[in-house]
């Protein structure tokens, strides 16, 4: 996997903002699906993010892993704008790479990028968004994604739960809501895990 390749043709978080917002604009989404349904997450997910950027902070654990971080780190993430996990997941790896000047984020869409999403599936899906590390030779250090354990757990829970249950759009109000509530916390505290592994 030539994970620099994929690199060099990302695009940066403030880019991929734009790039979201320009499509809220002209009413489609990206990746192959355009349908009403996913041009309307797109749209919420835009709100989702710029609330979320304007509401996490870094965490005494992530704070603690960056000192240890003296290597230049990318975090090639890989989604779609209309991906609701992304829009809450995003705003952590931005405080990340405003808090390094050793860690950089770059976004790839998936749907553009079979054959690397197709190498780091979940449970077999093509789960999102998928956030892969590599140091400048090229090594994988780590992934992380599609979201949180917690939130992980949520979405395991609702998929096992025999019929009737809430819909899709219900059950995505209440991870949202755990996101809110959250503000980024786990996911900090992850990735501050996984980058410990990197020392």
């Amino acid at each position: 996997m030539q994970l620099q390749a994929y690199w060099n043709k990302a695009v940066s978080l403030e880019e991929y903002i734009e790039e979201h917002k320009q499509q809220v604009a002209a009413n489609r989404a990206s990746g192959l699906n355009q349908s009403d349904d996913y041009i309307r997450y797109t749209k919420l997910n835009y709100a989702r993010l710029k609330r979320s950027l304007k509401s996490v902070e870094l965490t005494v654990a992530l704070k603690e892993a960056l000192k240890k971080v003296t290597e230049p780190i990318n975090l090639l993430v890989i989604t779609e704008t209309w991906c609701g996990d992304s829009a809450q997941n995003l705003a952590p790896l931005a405080r990340i790479e405003e808090a390094s000047e050793n860690i950089s984020v770059k976004v790839v869409e998936r749907d553009k990028n079979l054959e690397l999403i197709d190498s780091y599936l979940t449970n077999g899906g093509r789960a999102i968004p998928k956030v892969v590390a590599f140091n400048k030779a090229g090594d994988e250090l780590f992934t992380w994604g599609p979201r949180p354990a917690k939130a992980q757990e949520m979405v395991l829970a609702w998929k096992n739960t025999p019929e009737p249950k809430d819909t899709y759009d219900e059950f995505s109000i209440k991870l949202q809501n755990w996101y809110n509530k959250n503000k980024g916390v786990e996911t900090l505290n992850e990735v501050a895990k996984l980058l410990e592994t990197t020392n």
